[in-house]
């Protein structure tokens, strides 16, 4: 533990796939990631704190590792879907997520009424390629503090 980062916790993984679709003959590369919490309101304001760092640092590594695995494997698409523990619904978290992944698109066609976390929208897919996706909210259950949702993708472009 370095000093001065008692609020950090451990460190942050992410996991990623490498996936084959034996139908369309195309792979696409997940990256699944939990990110750190209580970080909105430093990123909003943009305070430069270490838990924010942390946020910055674990989602643009986890991008980087995505896009490296997508190029070696000659990938035709590829997706981060995360616990962003931001809310998608304020401009300004989208806008953070367009400059950190300026090429990857949020699924999230439309905000809904809804969110994933309370009426917060914390969880969300980005994705890039030659895919098309789009994302909605499914029944909620007990089997997370989180509201599950549906991210349905199709492959666009040719073979």
């Amino acid at each position: 533990r370095r000093k001065g980062s008692s609020k950090l916790r451990d460190p942050i993984h992410a996991t990623i796939v490498v996936l084959y679709d034996t139908v369309a003959r195309k792979r696409m590369a997940w990256a699944v990631i939990h990110l750190p919490s209580a970080v909105e309101r430093d990123l909003a304001k943009r305070h430069r704190t270490a838990r924010a760092a942390q946020w910055l640092a674990a989602a643009r590594g986890t991008k980087r590792r995505l896009n490296k695995l997508s190029r070696r494997y000659k990938c035709h698409g590829r997706a981060i879907a995360a616990d962003w523990n931001i809310n998608l619904k304020r401009l300004w978290a989208r806008a953070l997520l367009k400059t950190l992944a300026p090429r990857y698109t949020l699924a999230w066609k439309s905000m809904p009424a809804g969110g994933t976390h309370g009426s917060r929208l914390i969880d969300a897919v980005i994705y890039r390629g030659q895919i098309s996706a789009w994302s909605q909210l499914a029944p909620d259950d007990d089997s997370s503090d989180h509201r599950p949702f549906l991210t349905h993708f199709t492959w666009t472009g040719a073979r």
